[in-house]
């Protein structure tokens, strides 16, 4: 037997990955200039396409 056909030997698919969401995780996010910016970006692209939608 190996350990593609031994159940109790079976390889976990991730080694590497976490079993349980860490503090950090958790944490609320600090820095919101990136938010702030996507949201401006996409005000300011709906405004464009209001005044595309009046003028033509």
């Amino acid at each position: 037997m190996n350990w593609l056909t031994d159940p109790g030997k079976a390889r976990p698919y991730c080694p590497g990955m976490i079993k349980s969401p860490t503090q950090a995780m958790l944490e609320p996010q600090t820095d919101f200039s990136t938010d702030y910016a996507l949201i401006a970006a996409g005000v300011g692209a709906s405004l464009i396409a209001l005044l595309y939608l009046l003028l033509v």
